[in-house]
């Protein structure tokens, strides 16, 4: 099996990407990109392209998980999605 594993790093939301994804922190073998847009809009569109969308999970519960990235692209991605905490 072989995979292609590429970060995206979505730039335009209010505040910047957390520490660790870097392109010196995640290592020289895996393929980083930024993208200006907001998160959700970013990651909707790689969907397109890709055969499994990895996200992360900050494990939000009732009413502050409605403004979720994940819960957000879930159903909006053209592939599928896996939310991981």
């Amino acid at each position: 099996v072989s995979l292609n594993l590429r970060v995206l790093v979505a730039t335009g939301d209010a505040h910047p990407p957390g520490p660790g994804w870097s392109r010196e922190e995640l290592g020289e073998n895996l393929a980083v990109s930024e993208d200006p847009r907001a998160a959700v809009d970013a990651l909707t569109a790689a969907s397109g392209s890709a055969g499994l969308l990895v996200l992360g999970s900050r494990h939000l519960r009732g009413i502050p998980a409605l403004a979720s990235v994940s819960e957000r692209v879930a159903p909006r991605a053209s592939c599928p999605v896996l939310v991981v905490r």
